[in-house]
């Protein structure tokens, strides 16, 4: 747009040479523009300002800080949705890769490789491995439909799975000799400082390495997963420190009745009677346990009424709120939440790997 500002009698080189400077100026610009945006758009501080109310500004860190478990849960399904796409995707790469060094499409390629293996005997032996002769075949569309293998459709279905079969021993055999870097990582671990919440605690009080359940004993998956965090127990009662912490959307009489076993030291007595429960127990069969470890009655009665045990109870499930979490149970090993509560896989690798970096 300047240069046709610019005087006519000029010589026309000299406008031609001042329209590329602009040209390249302004393109320039542009860019400096979108690379900063960008660089604002990828690198959204804690401390940006989402909202504003009359003045009064609301920070991301406000909204995260709220819903901190909910983000993390997000991230590792979107990590874990990310995952099985990319193994589909390598395990498809390498096939092509192979096909292109025999100059054959990839279609091409798997129709001999397939064509290689089906003949009778392979497909008899491996209808005997997942013994379709037995018990037949299933095939699943809107609803499980299980097929006889000799009849036509079983026969057709026979063979698709038979090709699934084979597409995945193909891969596999190809990435024994393939080198396969993933740079996918798992979304970080966020921490829980429990020092603030009302934590009871048993097994080695002074190892470094510790697992704290923070569960409602009256949720339905607390109660299902009570045997893996049992388990737990019994094989690292002696080497790390267990904690137990009540994190309910009400004040609950499991939950009282521990509070108040607790008073007399006893809570884990309590804790396991009331886990094992099959069914929630009302306040006779509460009373009962307590009799049955003991405890001095009266006391026990006075504390499971009183609303300094209700207000413990009450106070410490608002401090979970406040730190973040949402959901029963939640599993921390030293202070890092864990993504899936239920695999004692995954809790057992974390608590031998900080058991490695223990002193002696």
């Amino acid at each position: 747009m300047i240069a046709f500002l610019i005087n006519t009698s000029m010589r026309q080189k000299d406008i031609e040479l001042k329209i590329w400077i602009s040209f390249f100026s302004l393109l320039s610009a542009l860019f400096l523009i979108s690379c900063d945006a960008d660089k604002k758009s990828n690198e959204r501080s804690p401390g940006e300002v989402i909202a504003i109310v009359n003045n009064d500004s609301i920070y991301y860190s406000d909204i995260d800080k709220q819903v901190k478990q909910q983000i993390f849960d997000e991230l590792n399904r979107i990590y874990t949705i990310r995952q099985l796409a990319l193994d589909e995707t390598i395990d498809e790469r390498l096939i092509e890769q192979e096909a292109e060094k025999k100059g054959l499409s990839k279609s091409k390629y798997l129709e001999i490789y397939y064509k290689k293996y089906l003949d009778t005997g392979s497909i008899r032996r491996f209808v005997s491995y997942m013994q379709y002769d037995s018990f037949g075949i299933n095939d699943l569309q809107r609803n499980i439909r299980t097929l006889n293998i000799h009849s036509t459709e079983g026969e057709k279905l026979l063979v698709e799975k038979y090709k699934k079969y084979l597409h995945v021993r193909l891969v596999d055999s190809l990435k024994t000799k393939a080198i396969i870097i993933s740079k996918l990582e798992p979304p970080k671990n966020f921490e829980i400082d429990v020092n603030g919440l009302n934590v009871h605690y048993t097994g080695n009080l002074s190892s470094s390495t510790s697992l704290v359940v923070i569960s409602d004993f009256e949720c339905e998956y607390c109660r299902k997963y009570y045997n893996i965090y049992e388990y737990l127990f019994k094989k690292y009662q002696s080497k790390i420190k267990f904690g137990f912490v009540n994190f309910s959307p009400y004040i609950s009489i499991c939950a009282m009745a521990a509070e108040s076993a607790a008073k007399q030291n006893k809570f884990w007595d309590m804790h396991n009677q009331l886990f094992s429960q099959d069914q929630l127990p009302d306040t006779s069969q509460i009373f009962k346990a307590a009799r049955q470890l003991n405890l001095n009655m009266s006391k026990f009665k006075s504390d499971f009424y009183s609303k300094e045990v209700s207000d413990l109870i009450k106070n410490n499930s608002q401090k979970c709120i406040d730190m973040g979490l949402f959901a029963t149970p939640t599993i921390l090993v030293n202070d890092n939440v864990i993504f899936n509560s239920s695999s004692k896989e995954e809790i057992e690798k974390l608590v031998e790997k900080s058991l490695v970096r223990e002193p002696g």
